[in-house]
């Protein structure tokens, strides 16, 4: 959780916060995670965002595994009123130590939006890569990053990247602090193609 609040010459607030609820074992994961900013700066909107993940995921012959996830997203400024994904996946680890995990997934997308005004509802396909690499005992860096094209118009793609660092305060509770970056090819009108945040946020393992 994060904020900032200043008065006189400049009048600006901000809040930026994330939570993830993950519960994992050696053969199932699941985890939700929610995260979003909001800012004003002289009475006028300067962010306003709202992000929301949940999948369900189980391991296959040792390294392979297949999944469920679903992401919802929203963001003011972009022009984005909603949009919905709902994937299933299947992938692989390439790399799995007690230090160093990487991993690649794919799958079909179901995707509803309603972008500058227009709703619209399309088939996609989905290709991510995700990264860990270990710090020490409670310290680790993570990241990954995604690729959603239109089926029916491969120019037509959402690129989303994610890295940060998390550190563990106790074995359930960590804090994170997480760079987000999203390119939309085909923005709403008058809107830019990129987005980033940079959020702090709980982790909570259960």
């Amino acid at each position: 959780l994060g904020g900032s609040l200043s008065e006189g010459n400049s009048e600006a607030r901000a809040v930026h916060a994330g939570l993830e609820l993950k519960r994992k074992t050696p053969q199932d994961e699941f985890a939700v995670g929610v995260f979003g900013s909001y800012g004003e700066t002289e009475g006028v909107t300067s962010s306003g965002a709202l992000s929301a993940d949940a999948h369900y995921q189980r391991q296959y012959g040792g390294k392979g595994f297949m999944g469920l996830r679903g992401d919802f997203d929203h963001d003011a400024l972009a022009d984005l009123g909603w949009r919905i994904a709902l994937t299933p996946y299947g992938g692989r680890h390439l790399v799995k130590t007690k230090r160093i995990q990487l991993s690649m997934e794919a799958g079909p997308s179901a995707v509803m939006e309603e972008q500058g005004g227009s709703g619209a509802s399309y088939l996609a396909g989905y290709l991510a890569a995700k990264g860990e690499y270990g710090l020490g005992e409670k310290t680790r860096l993570f990241g990954d990053l995604s690729w959603l094209a239109e089926a029916s118009d491969w120019s037509s793609f959402l690129v989303t990247s994610e890295a940060g660092i998390d550190h563990a305060l106790s074995d359930r509770l960590s804090v994170r602090l997480i760079a987000r970056n999203t390119y939309d090819s085909s923005p709403a009108r008058g809107r830019g193609r990129y987005d980033f945040q940079l959020v702090s946020a709980l982790g909570l393992t259960f």
